[in-house]
């Protein structure tokens, strides 16, 4: 899965970010589709959707 996520991400290590799972990335690459990363045209707009997905994950959680 690490490498997967290294490869879709265009060489970043996404289970290097604090709070990300295995599940989170499965998460991510399923909601932005095989484009993968290369979508957001900046490190912040990344981030913004990063938080997006974490927030959505943890409202399924609780209820």
């Amino acid at each position: 899965m690490d490498v997967a996520s290294y490869q879709y991400s265009g060489g970043v290590d996404l289970m290097a970010i604090e709070g990300v799972s295995h599940s989170t990335v499965f998460t991510l690459m399923s909601e932005i589709g095989p484009d993968g990363i290369e979508k957001f045209g900046t490190a912040k707009q990344f981030q913004v959707g990063l938080d997006w997905l974490l927030i959505i994950r943890y409202q399924e959680e609780i209820h």
